[in-house]
């Protein structure tokens, strides 16, 4: 569900990284839901997609200028395993340090705990950057901070049933990857990237702007943000 004053946009990292130079109103919302809620003063200038017979309800101010007609057949959402080689994450899983921390470019996994961030709490991203996650996770604060503004050079998987909240102070740039988990979307930053989840609620007052070529990137065939 979309609600508030949440606002969503569909664009094109790989053709500007400023969404207004690469808008692309097919990277929308796309559910195997029956139905998908917008209401409040949400503005969602991109698709919305329900499930096989769904419908979008839309009520209160908000609006969908996209194309909200049902899908054609279930979306399909595959696990990803931990890769090879991956190096265990070497920095603490609940962070409250205003000093930020820079972590290089590299796939990490965090195996059985939970990862919070909290307060000023900022990790810096300067490169790829894959993080896989068994538990829940909860980023406040400054969390991440994607020195690149590229979506795809922070790709983060959630392995398992979990609870991701993005309830930060500071944009947030890339992949949220929890096809089994729930996603709250809070807080008044924007989110630039993508988000794959079993349900999703964006309730704050930033704007998500989802990015076709990083779903591309992530499953072929162009898979979107699910709820």
């Amino acid at each position: 569900e979309v609600g508030g004053n949440g606002n969503v946009f569909g664009y094109d990292s790989s053709v500007s990284l400023d969404p207004a130079l690469s808008e692309d109103p097919s990277a929308g919302i796309c559910s195997n839901n029956v139905t998908i809620d917008i209401f409040g003063n949400a503005v969602i200038d991109a698709d919305v997609r329900p499930g096989v017979n769904g419908i979008v309800d839309i009520t209160g101010n908000a609006e969908v200028t996209g194309n909200t007609a049902a899908l054609p057949i279930e979306l399909v959402y595959p696990s990803i395993p931990v890769p090879t080689g991956a190096i265990a994450w070497p920095y603490p899983t609940r962070m409250n340090s205003s000093t930020p921390v820079n972590v290089p470019p590299a796939v990490y996994t965090i195996s059985s705990s939970d990862f919070t961030m909290n307060a000023q709490s900022s990790i810096v991203i300067s490169g790829p950057t894959e993080i896989y996650i068994n538990g829940d996770v909860t980023l406040n604060g400054q969390n991440f901070t994607n020195t690149t503004g590229d979506p795809h050079n922070l790709k983060i998987y959630v392995i398992g049933d979990h609870n991701v909240r993005i309830n930060g102070g500071a944009d947030f740039y890339g992949l949220i990857y929890a096809p089994t988990s729930t996603v709250d979307v809070l807080g008044n930053a924007d989110f630039y990237g993508a988000i794959i989840s079993a349900e999703v609620d964006f309730n704050g007052t930033g704007t998500v702007y989802m990015d076709t070529s990083l779903m591309d990137n992530v499953i072929k065939g162009g898979v979107k943000l699910i709820r």
